[in-house]
C-alpha cells in the first residue's frame, strides 16, 4: 500500500511539475506579446512625434521668413519716413547732421545733470544753500561741502 500512495504521489508531482512548466511557457509568451505591443505602439507614437516636429519646423521657419520680411519692411518705412522728414528741413537753417539710423529710430540724446552740477549751478545763480539742500532734498552740510568742492 505504501508504494501504491508513493506512485501516485510521484505521479501528482509529475502532473504539477508539469503544469508549472507549461504556466510558465504561457507566461513567457504573454510578456513578449506584451513587450511586443508596447513596443509597437511607442515605435507608431514616436513616428508620430516625428511628423509633428517636422510640420512644427516647417511653420516656424515659415512664420520666421514672415517676421522678417514684416522687420524689412518696417526698417524701409522708417527710412523713407526719415528721408522725408530730412528733405523738408529748410536749407535756410544750420542743423546739426544725424546719423540716419536716430532719425529712423527717432532716438535723442537726454543729458542729465549729476547731483553735484546742479548744485554748483544753483549756487552759481544765487541760491543758498539752505533753498539748495530744500530743493534737491540733500543736506546742508553735504550741499556746503560739495559748493566748497568746486569753488573757483
Amino acid at each position: 500500500m505504501t508504494s501504491f500512495l508513493l506512485i501516485i504521489s510521484f505521479l501528482l508531482h509529475i502532473i504539477i511539475l508539469t503544469a508549472v512548466f507549461q504556466l510558465n511557457q504561457q507566461l513567457h509568451k504573454s510578456k513578449k506579446q506584451t513587450n511586443d505591443e508596447i513596443e509597437e505602439v511607442l515605435s507608431s507614437f514616436l513616428e508620430e512625434i516625428k511628423v509633428e516636429n517636422e510640420q512644427l519646423k516647417e511653420m516656424l521657419s515659415q512664420s520666421t521668413v514672415a517676421h522678417e520680411q514684416q522687420v524689412v519692411l518696417e526698417r524701409k518705412r522708417k527710412k523713407a519716413v526719415a528721408m522725408k522728414q530730412t528733405d523738408e528741413i529748410s536749407d535756410d537753417v544750420e542743423h546739426p547732421i544725424l546719423p540716419i539710423e536716430t532719425l529712423i529710430n527717432n532716438q535723442h540724446d537726454v543729458v542729465e545733470q549729476t547731483a553735484e552740477s546742479k548744485i554748483v549751478s544753483m549756487h552759481e545763480q544765487g541760491l543758498s544753500i539752505e533753498e539748495i539742500a530744500k530743493q534737491l532734498h540733500r543736506g546742508k552740510t553735504e550741499v556746503a561741502l560739495i559748493v566748497k568742492m568746486y569753488q573757483k
